[in-house]
């Protein structure tokens, strides 16, 4: 049995495994850090966090870049999270950090190994959506 913090209930966990089947994944999304670092203690935990979730397939990688959320990207990162999953349309997480204009993720994620020519299923790569964006402040 996983260890769970004191402060989130027996109900409340079992709401967000109903919730998705994927309780780390919820616990990124939920943007609980405790939480999701208590989780990822378990090591059959970890091989969630690269799991697809959701209608679009999105992984936890997807979820925090879309969040703008470095603390639970460092985090995840120590558990080897895959920063270059893609969803069902083929979108990377630094797709949507581009996407959003969330300069300090984009340079995270590019420190960290995602590909900026790495085109989705419409073949746009995040470094022609930084190109296309209409203020064109994106610093790479």
């Amino acid at each position: 049995m996983q260890r769970v913090p004191k402060v989130t209930s027996v109900f409340e966990r079992r709401r967000v495994q109903e919730t998705s089947g994927n309780v780390v994944w919820d616990a990124v999304y939920a943007q609980d850090y405790a939480l999701t670092q208590e989780l990822l203690k378990n090591t059959a935990n970890v091989s969630s966090i690269n799991m697809q979730n959701g209608i679009w397939g999105n992984t936890c990688a997807h979820v925090v870049a879309q969040q703008n959320n470095r603390k639970m990207l460092s985090l995840l990162l120590l558990h080897k999270v895959n920063v270059n999953a893609i969803n069902i349309n083929g979108t990377t997480p630094l797709h949507f950090a581009v996407e959003r204009g969330h300069v300090p993720m984009v340079k995270y994620l590019l420190e960290n190994g995602a590909l900026p020519t790495k085109r989705n299923y419409t073949f746009k790569s995040p470094l022609e959506l930084a190109k296309m964006l209409p203020n064109g402040n994106m610093v790479w």
